[in-house]
């Protein structure tokens, strides 16, 4: 009960601090957008506009800190977890929940304002919602994919995750040097593009794919030893 208790403590902590992460960084990301535009009508337009492209920062970011804090987690807490006696199976499902809870937060919040603030970017982005989600698990899917590699394989893991990790950084200095209308705006056009992509099997398909993303990690870290 007592190792329920901790680990339980440990990632309700996680998925909080990861969360303030992710609010904090879009946040600031906004900033920047609203005060390097000025063709804003008034505060209520650059109100409206920053309410209604938040969500996609929030989607962005959240999506670099699951990657990157999920990956980090499989390298060093992973072997904590199990030199303290927790089993492989809880702290791979440990990170399953914690990592669905930032993306339900992050959905959640998209629905909230997308629902609030008028507008066409409000109504596209209800549209996208259940493929913004898949998205999310696709991504979240990833992180724990590459997290148990890392694991299991060591240096070779790393190396894998590290070129990844600088496609990711490339693409997203991409998007800051390209983004007129900001990188929320930027991400609204691509995920627009996908429109046409039938919504709900990408979010089946996000979701399929966590569920085995989530057995790879248990099945590869299974007999995983900790490290000396």
């Amino acid at each position: 009960m007592d190792l329920v208790k901790r680990n339980l403590r440990y990632w309700s902590r996680t998925t909080l601090y990861n969360l303030m992460q992710t609010v904090l960084v879009s946040l600031v990301l906004v900033f920047f957008f609203v005060t390097g535009k000025s063709d804003f009508s008034g505060t209520e337009g650059i109100l409206e506009t920053s309410a209604a492209l938040y969500p996609y920062y929030l989607i962005l970011t959240g999506a670099l800190v699951i990657m990157s804090v999920t990956t980090a987690f499989f390298q060093t807490y992973f072997f904590i977890f199990i030199s303290l006696n927790s089993s492989r199976r809880g702290a791979v499902l440990g990170v399953m929940a914690s990592t669905g809870g930032v993306i339900l937060v992050i959905v959640t919040i998209g629905w909230v304002l997308w629902n609030l603030v008028p507008g066409e970017i409000s109504e596209s982005g209800r549209t996208l919602l259940p493929l913004i989600t898949g998205a999310l698990l696709a991504v979240g899917a990833a992180a724990i994919s590459m997290g148990a590699v890392n694991a299991r394989w060591g240096k070779k893991g790393v190396i894998v995750t590290v070129l990844l990790s600088m496609v990711l950084g490339g693409t997203l200095g991409l998007t800051i040097a390209m983004g007129a209308d900001g990188i929320g705006g930027l991400l609204r056009k691509m995920m627009l593009s996908f429109a046409g992509i039938e919504r709900y099997i990408v979010l089946l398909a996000g979701a399929v794919l966590y569920i085995a993303a989530g057995i790879f990690a248990m099945t590869i870290t299974r007999k995983l030893e900790v490290r000396r």
